[in-house]
């Protein structure tokens, strides 16, 4: 369970998932880059989101780790998706948030809008961008949600041991990806 809550996670920061999206997201729902030597093509995998008649595809094309970690998880998953449930995510959520310092009142929906507000705050995405990764339908949406001053401040008040933790599991993604 803690392995696809640990995918389950960075989706829903990495690709401004809801909760409810996260959880519909079948291996079929995972496009594989499509590039060759002759036609470089999408060098990132995609996330189909949202209901089979709309096209909203999520490109994993940050941080450097993200096509790594995801060939990991598929590399283990069966075909059919997650198997962890949303009750039992919220229990290792909660679990982890307690284990890492972090501030009681936090909830999974936040990582949706603190991926955005890393993204504006490092100038990653234009607030456009922004919106449609987030399929947020307007720009005042998209300021509300995108706070990277509260992001910044967040980030310094996380204990160091939390910090160097976080440093350390970037590194472990990398060394345990298959190639």
């Amino acid at each position: 369970g803690s392995r696809e809550a640990a995918v389950i996670v960075f989706l829903m920061f990495a690709c401004y998932l809801r909760p409810g999206e996260a959880f519909n997201i079948r291996v079929e729902d995972i496009v594989k880059p499509l590039q060759s030597k002759r036609n470089p093509g999408i060098k990132h995998l995609g996330i189909i989101v949202g209901p089979q008649n709309r096209d909203d595809t999520v490109l994993l094309d940050f941080p450097d780790f993200a096509n790594d970690f995801m060939s990991l998880f598929l590399h283990f998953r069966p075909l059919s998706g997650f198997i962890l449930k949303q009750a039992a995510f919220n229990a290792i959520f909660r679990n982890a948030v307690q284990h890492l310092g972090l501030p009681a009142n936090t909830v999974a929906y936040q990582l949706r809008h603190r991926g955005a507000s890393g993204d504006s705050f490092s100038q990653r995405r234009s607030p456009q961008q922004v919106m449609a990764r987030g399929r947020w339908l307007t720009l005042s949406s998209v300021r509300r949600h995108s706070k990277p001053g509260q992001a910044k401040r967040l980030l310094q008040e996380l204990p160091a041991s939390t910090q160097r933790h976080a440093a350390a599991c970037a590194v472990l993604v990398r060394e345990v990806a298959p190639p």
